[in-house]
């Protein structure tokens, strides 16, 4: 037996990433004037290591999506 359900064409509560982009951009980013693409780059992924090491946020951003982790994920120099 097949199951199917209609899910929403875009539905950007559900998607986490979605809301870690909202999080980087009203953030670190938030009226940065870039120089190059080099210099974006940089921003983003320092902006991201940032929120890494934030476990709390990722978290957050999970639940906030409905969603959550189950079991342990380890993750170097991080510890839960």
């Amino acid at each position: 037996m097949i199951t199917i359900r209609p899910l929403a064409a875009y539905a950007p509560d559900l998607n986490p990433v979605e809301r870690l982009g909202s999080l980087i951009k009203r953030g670190d980013l938030a009226n940065l004037a870039v120089t190059d693409v080099d210099h974006l780059s940089r921003a983003v992924r320092r902006s991201l290591r940032r929120v890494q090491h934030r476990p709390e946020a990722l978290d957050g951003l999970l639940a906030q999506a409905g969603l959550q982790l189950s079991g342990q994920i380890a993750v170097p120099g991080i510890t839960r």
